[in-house]
């Protein structure tokens, strides 16, 4: 009963310093629905936790950009040169200095993501919001690797058996036709296995 209570205790105490690091300025954001808990990790590799705005509210002033709120209830803005990482609601964007790209099949040497076209629409009295275009761009990229590659349906084969060369049973798939532009998560995910059974051989 001593040892429940304590834990019970430790665990309350946990909570209660938890919150009490959290600002008035904090809590405010954090009733917003467009702010959520989440992370961001700088050019130095250094992460902070604390609130993101949905990259895609309308509510956004300027496309690209990443407004976060400390703990401290500070707000910081930057762009994609100024970080490397950021993610919330189990999603996760990385940057290449010029654009963020969402995570969508996650990899030990090959990952997929999917950039979305963005846009600010001005109307009325200088009043602007954000709106997201139902297009969307997928790019591959290699662990070992900074550039991202654009897939799109016109270069998919021609771009998936130069870049993946090095799996050749998934290559025989790709000029099969057995997987086209729509199986991108399963050409990841299978160019992941293969290269993991070859360096296991």
């Amino acid at each position: 009963m001593i040892r429940l209570s304590t834990m019970f205790m430790t665990f309350f105490l946990c909570t209660l310093c938890t919150y009490a690091q959290e600002s008035p300025t904090y809590l405010k954001f954090k009733k917003k629905r467009d702010y959520f808990e989440g992370y961001i990790l700088t050019k130095d590799s250094v992460k902070y936790k604390g609130l993101i705005q949905d990259l895609f509210s309308e509510k956004k002033k300027k496309a690209n950009e990443v407004v976060f709120i400390t703990k401290k209830g500070m707000k910081q803005k930057y762009g994609p040169e100024g970080l490397l990482e950021c993610g919330y609601l189990s999603k996760i964007f990385v940057s290449d200095e010029s654009s963020f790209y969402e995570v969508v099949h996650n990899g030990p040497r090959l990952v997929l993501y999917r950039k979305y076209n963005v846009f600010i629409y001005g109307y009325g009295a200088g009043q602007r919001s954000l709106h997201v275009s139902d297009k969307k761009d997928f790019y591959l990229k290699k662990r070992s690797e900074k550039k991202f590659i654009i897939i799109t349906k016109k270069n998919f084969t021609k771009e998936l058996s130069e870049y993946l060369q090095d799996c050749q049973a998934l290559i025989s798939k790709i000029n099969s036709k057995t997987y086209t532009f729509n199986d991108l998560e399963k050409v990841v995910r299978d160019y992941n296995w293969c290269r993991f059974f070859r360096n296991t051989d």
